[in-house]
């Protein structure tokens, strides 16, 4: 696991698993990233033989997903058990163009969560939250980004 603190924010590198149909689980690496310029949100970088695809999540709906099962709509977090009986993280991503499932030790994103408390802590968010800056990207963005996934 990998953390990169610098200016602020935090990036770890986790080891995961990918679900394939037919075939098993696959070994992946993702990067979860963490800036308090978007306290509320976890940004999930997957690296693979295309160009990354970065995916947003809620940061409340990965650290309750440790420990309950949560989420609607395309994204789904919950916990359970691994191979060799450790406790993993089971993340659900669902868009127009398919579905992946992946999976991490709880440890790792219990750490990485750790680290973004540090920077933000929990219940604290709106405080780094600068609302007018985030209703003007919003009218000034374009639609359909495609290199970006905002999950519900």
């Amino acid at each position: 696991m990998n953390e990169d603190t610098s200016d602020a924010t935090v990036a770890h590198a986790l080891p995961m698993h990918a679900f394939v149909a037919d075939s098993g689980m696959a070994p992946i690496t993702v990067e979860l990233q963490y800036d308090p310029a978007d306290p509320y949100a976890v940004a999930a970088v997957f690296h693979g033989d295309d160009d990354p695809v970065r995916w947003l999540l809620g940061r409340d709906l990965l650290h309750d997903g440790t420990r309950v099962a949560v989420g609607h709509g395309d994204v789904h977090v919950w916990p359970s058990v691994g191979p060799g009986g450790s406790w993993v993280v089971v993340v659900e991503l669902i868009s127009p163009d398919g579905r992946v499932m992946v999976q991490a030790e709880r440890d790792d994103v219990d750490a990485f969560l750790e680290a973004s408390a540090r920077l933000v802590p929990y219940g604290a968010e709106s405080a780094y939250c600068d609302v007018d800056t985030l209703i003007a990207d919003l009218l000034t963005s374009s639609p359909g980004d495609p290199t970006t996934r905002r999950g519900r």
